[in-house]
């Protein structure tokens, strides 16, 4: 949900599923001198790495700021890190996922070899 008076532009590549954000643009609102705004969107990256954006702040009185500097830079770009949920390659959860699988087949063979899963009938 935008706050009052703001308007968002999507700019993407692909479609559906595979559609890809080039760029967004907030315009239209004000944000009061000496407060901050924040605006608010939802991706899923494609890979575990540091994002960084390039933003480009425009004053009532026309001046324009450049975000894209380095960390240590009076005007830093924003960044985002992106990890694995479980710390690891999805390659690895994929095999963790294969031996779990396999360890509930052998119990479930185990036990119906064993005869435990039989019941009677009601």
């Amino acid at each position: 949900m935008l706050a009052p008076g703001w308007k968002r532009s999507v700019q993407t590549k692909g479609s559906g599923e595979e559609a890809i954000v080039q760029k967004i643009t907030w315009s239209g609102g004000k944000v009061p001198t000496g407060e901050d705004s924040a605006f608010h969107f939802l991706a899923s990256p494609n890979s575990s790495k540091t994002y960084d954006f390039e933003v480009r702040q425009t004053y009532s009185d026309g001046s324009i700021v450049d975000w894209s500097g380095p960390e240590t830079s009076d005007t830093p770009a924003p960044t985002v890190q992106a990890k694995s949920s479980f710390g690891g390659s999805s390659s690895i959860l994929a095999i963790v996922a294969l031996v779990v699988a396999g360890v509930a087949l052998v119990v479930a063979i185990v036990g119906v070899a064993t005869g435990s899963g039989k019941r009677a009938l009601a």
